[in-house]
């Protein structure tokens, strides 16, 4: 061959290498895409997924920026793709309520049904939770976290007695009980404890496990200076989770002591977790058996359900029910809304001064019935009908078709404008 030939055929393969690697970075690239899918079926199912399209935005750009490789477009796509996915459930929040992350950030948007001081009590019974938000306390997070719910209110659990005392505006070591159960059901706070704090330490970790430990970051952060239920940490534990599985593969390549170590807490592990999964399925085990019913179940544990199911077999499938004093809904099989005062403003009280004033104000809103818990404290509810209720059963506005468990249905007799149904 001629040097000319070799030439030509030199720079032909080159091309073809360049145009195999482009091929290759782009293909590489799309993977941004489908996580801004996913991410966005996330941001359609909670809020919080908002934080996690946040937190993988700046984790990609800062990978991109370290490994001098910053390109635009995949994070436009990343983007693209999760606003598409998800956003169209923030657009139909804002056509309803005028608030897109709706009763968030009313000082922002505002909102219908919502008001200024409702936003602030809302933001001041989150702050009650937790054990506190200052600099101590932020350092202290991963012990205290890992050690929930044995430390009940001692902000330093084991290491001092001490008890936090119960302040107006202030965190009361206060958690969701029930949570507590349910989290640690699946998971022992001190082993992701072990576990994840030497991943610290291990130098060129994959980029996935970088990815889960910043992730992990983010929501813990957020959950500290907001809301501190326990039940908005969890994304963090299932995320640390993977972390820590990488962990102990590590572990158990490195010395005798450190391995014998890490085959000690996954033994604990898998022994204690299924005992505390019996534990907390204790009142469950009669359905699992056959030796109890589901409807037996519901019936003996949750106040409700008789009053719901009383509703699905008498009352019209078209109903509206107006609900007061209840904040848990799962089975009553009808159209409600929450009429109470500390829920919206969808029946503004302020407003009604006759028993015919609030029933026009229910019926503005749909409603043909209203349920009322006369007795919430037990189930957590807050919240009752206005004193007009008793004047509008003694007008025939409305009168009582059913009662159980002090839960009371009544039926509206008159349309708004004063017509019979």
């Amino acid at each position: 061959q001629t040097g000319q030939e070799q030439t030509g055929q030199e720079q032909t393969g080159q091309e073809q290498t360049g145009q195999e690697q482009t091929g290759r970075e782009a293909r590489d690239e799309s993977w941004l895409v489908w996580c801004g899918v996913m991410s966005g079926f996330g941001l359609s199912s909670k809020y919080l997924g908002a934080l996690f399209v946040a937190g993988f935005g700046v984790w990609a750009l800062a990978v991109m920026i370290l490994e001098k490789s910053l390109r635009w477009k995949p994070l436009a796509g990343f983007a693209l793709a999760s606003v598409l996915a998800g956003g169209v459930w923030y657009a139909r929040n804002w056509v309803w309520t005028g608030n897109p992350v709706f009763p968030f950030a009313f000082g922002i948007f505002g909102g219908k049904g919502w008001t200024a001081q409702m936003a602030d009590e809302y933001t001041q019974s989150q702050l009650i939770y937790g054990f506190g938000r200052g600099l101590i306390d932020f350092l202290w997070l991963p012990w205290r976290i890992s050690m929930a719910p044995l430390n009940g209110r001692q902000p330093f659990w084991p290491f001092s007695p001490e008890m936090m005392v119960p302040t107006a505006n202030g965190a009361n070591g206060l958690f969701e009980v029930n949570i507590f159960d349910m989290a640690i059901s699946s998971f022992i706070g001190p082993v992701l404890l072990a576990f994840g704090l030497p991943l610290l330490f291990i130098r060129h970790k994959p980029k996935v496990i970088g990815l889960a430990l910043w992730m992990v970051f983010c929501f813990v952060a957020f959950w500290f200076v907001s809301g501190q239920y326990l039940r908005y940490a969890l994304p963090a534990f299932a995320l640390l989770c993977i972390a820590c599985g990488w962990g102990a593969q590590k572990y158990m390549q490195r010395s005798t002591p450190l391995r014998l170590c890490a085959a000690l807490f996954l033994g604990l592990w898998c022994v204690f977790t299924p005992a505390l999964i019996v534990k907390s399925s204790r009142f469950s085990w009669g359905v699992l058996s056959g030796a109890e019913t589901p409807h037996t179940l519901l019936t003996r544990t949750v106040a409700a359900y008789p009053i719901f199911e009383w509703i699905e077999q008498n009352v019209a499938s078209d109903a509206v029910i107006a609900v007061y004093g209840e904040p848990r809904c799962y089975y009553l099989q009808r159209k409600y809304f929450f009429a109470d005062m500390m829920h919206n403003r969808l029946v503004d009280e302020t407003k009604i001064h006759s028993a015919q004033d609030w029933i026009k104000a229910l019926r503005a809103n749909g409603a043909t019935h209203v349920l009322w818990n006369s007795q919430p404290g037990p189930t957590g509810g807050v919240g009752g009908p206005p004193l007009q209720l008793e004047k509008a059963e003694s007008e025939n506005l409305l009168h009582l078709i059913y009662e159980s468990r002090g839960y009371r249905v009544y039926q509206i007799t008159i349309s708004s404008g004063g017509n019979a149904p």
